[in-house]
């Protein structure tokens, strides 16, 4: 393995929705010249790297390497990386499953949402965009060789309470529902999660609900007091009060700036 850090370069990122094609139900296949790297925000059908199929899931990753043929059933929606790289970066991410589920989805929405924002503008800082992929790649390698242990136990319940988590976020669970699901003790399942996934299973929660809230904000006409209801929070107040704090912005601001940066 190369022991030399490069930094990517021509990159290309953004939000794409697949249902700009109309009718097409699969794209045409194509050999990939750069590492492609897909977040999956909705659940959909299948997609091909190499002749493998992957069934598309909401909040999964897949690394797509050069030289790879491609292409999928239609339509999803995603976010995605191109980028071209070499040296030990390229290297981890050649190791790395090819397709697996995201555990740190705040943080991958919140470092995505960033380099989009700097894409629209005209004179972005150079070190910021850099400094947002860096991270983001540094959460789906975590995500990657966290999936590669998928056979352990300790990984099993993890999944589990993340499922568990998925399922009833809109709902006021609290943690030992979450403990019962991956069959864990609370105290024990809380100290296994926060070192397994880096944040505590509280911190999941408010994330899915965060996420689930912005793709509400993002793709419907329902009101922030629907919403913050629809999405486990209580109130809406509770919920500005969530997004002020994780994101530094108000949820009719998120929806502003979400419908400019993917829809526009």
């Amino acid at each position: 393995m190369s022991d030399t850090l490069m930094l990517p370069t021509s990159l290309r990122y953004g939000y794409f929705d697949c249902s700009i094609f109309g009718d097409l139900t699969v794209s045409p296949e194509r050999t990939r010249r750069l590492f492609e790297i897909e977040y999956y925000l909705e659940n959909g059908r299948n997609t091909f790297s190499n002749g493998v199929s992957y069934r598309i899931k909401r909040h999964h990753v897949l690394i797509g390497r050069p030289g790879e043929k491609c292409n999928s059933e239609l339509p999803f929606r995603t976010k995605f990386l191109k980028f071209e790289v070499a040296g030990i970066l390229a290297d981890i991410l050649s190791s790395l499953p090819t397709y697996f589920p995201a555990f740190h989805t705040y943080e991958i929405e919140k470092h995505f949402d960033a380099l989009i924002a700097l894409g629209a503008q005209k004179d972005a800082d150079p070190l910021l965009i850099q400094s947002n992929l860096l991270s983001l790649l540094s959460f789906f390698i975590k995500d990657g060789k966290l999936s590669q242990d998928a056979e352990s136990g300790i990984a099993r319940s993890v999944e589990k309470a993340k499922n568990y988590i998925h399922a009833h976020y809109t709902e006021q669970i609290k943690l030992s529902d979450i403990a019962s699901a991956a069959n864990l003790s609370p105290s024990y399942f809380h100290s296994l999660f926060t070192s397994h996934t880096g944040i505590t299973p509280h911190t999941y929660v408010t994330e899915c609900r965060i996420a689930g809230a912005r793709e509400l904000l993002c793709a419907t006409s329902l009101s922030i007091e629907e919403i913050a209801e629809k999405c486990g929070f209580g109130s809406q107040q509770y919920m500005t009060n969530v997004f002020k704090k994780h994101l530094s912005i108000s949820p009719g601001k998120c929806r502003k700036n979400n419908r400019e940066s993917y829809l526009n």
